[in-house]
Order: structure tokens, then C-alpha cells, then sequence
């Protein structure tokens, strides 16, 4: 053994790796958190203690290259400098719907529509579809009338139009 070192190591007549168990009071039950090594290492593996409490609550436990852990608080974002893929069928991208979302359906009223956003920006790029045919009346659809932070409105060819029109916006770097 080093010096002030505890090593957990698995006789070699045992199939187990080698874990250390922090047990709960035994008047509470039997529950452990365990920390375990995996069954294959390609090298050693550092993880260094953060050094102080974290600042806030709710923030992460984050590392370095080099193992180094710390607290930091949690992004409401991710970014991504590559493409995201969606590799599985049958996955894909989930938006939720609501007010000032990115994401929803409006009804036309005689060809058009007043969606009502404030998170609609100057980048904002808008894209349309209608949801459903209706014979007769029927035009084509595009968005006019931006107005950042606001709105912006859903226009059909024909002011006879009552369809449901999806709408997504997407923000432009």
C-alpha cells in the first residue's frame, strides 16, 4: 500500500472490481452510494476534489481534462460547435408548445392570423405549413408583419382560407 493511500483491490481469485460502499444509518435501512471502478481501464483514472462548497445551490459537479473537479452553475443552453445528428429511427427533435414558444399551430380567420410571440426577434426566421386540406378556399401561406417582441402574422392567398397553420422559429446566428 502507499502512503496515505487506500486502495480497494480484488483478490485474484475475485470477479468483482473494487468499489468502496458509504452506507446509510442502519436505523434508516440497507442503501449505499457506491463509487465503483469499471470492469476495463485503458489508464489510471484522477478525479481531484473540488475544493470549497459550491457558491449557490443547484449547481453541477463539472471536471477539467486533467480530473480536476468544481462546482459551476448549470447552463439553461447547450451549444453545440458541430452538427447535431439524430442517429436512432424514430427519434427527434422535441419543442414544447405554448405561450411565447418557438413552436405551435394558429387557425386562420379569413385568410390570416395574428400569432402573438415576444420571443420573436429580428433574426427570427419563420417557417409555415398548414396542417390540414380544406377544398375550396384554400391559398397559399407565408408570414408578414414582424414585429419584434411582439408578433408576427400568418397570411393565406385566399380570404377564404380557415386552415391550421403550424409555425416554427428558428433564431439566425
Amino acid at each position: 500500500m502507499k502512503r496515505n493511500t487506500i486502495e480497494v483491490i480484488p483478490s485474484a481469485a475475485d470477479i468483482s472490481v473494487g468499489k468502496i460502499d458509504f452506507s446509510e444509518l442502519k436505523a434508516n435501512g440497507n442503501s449505499v452510494v457506491r463509487l465503483q471502478a469499471p470492469n476495463a481501464l485503458a489508464g489510471s483514472v484522477l478525479l481531484t476534489l473540488p475544493n470549497a462548497l459550491p457558491a449557490t445551490a443547484g449547481e453541477a459537479v463539472v471536471s477539467t481534462v486533467g480530473g480536476v473537479l468544481s462546482f459551476a452553475p448549470m447552463v439553461s443552453s447547450s451549444v453545440f460547435s458541430t452538427a447535431v445528428e439524430i442517429t436512432t429511427a424514430g427519434q427527434g427533435l422535441k419543442i414544447k408548445e405554448g405561450s411565447n414558444a418557438k413552436m405551435g399551430v394558429a387557425t386562420m380567420v379569413a385568410g390570416a392570423v395574428v400569432v402573438a410571440n415576444t420571443s420573436v426577434t429580428a433574426a427570427s426566421r419563420i417557417f409555415v405549413t398548414c396542417q390540414d386540406y380544406v377544398s375550396g378556399g384554400a391559398g397559399a401561406v407565408d408570414v408578414r408583419d414582424i414585429i419584434v417582441g411582439t408578433s408576427f402574422k400568418i397570411m393565406s392567398t385566399s380570404n377564404l382560407d380557415v386552415r391550421n397553420v403550424a409555425w416554427l422559429i428558428i433564431e439566425a446566428l
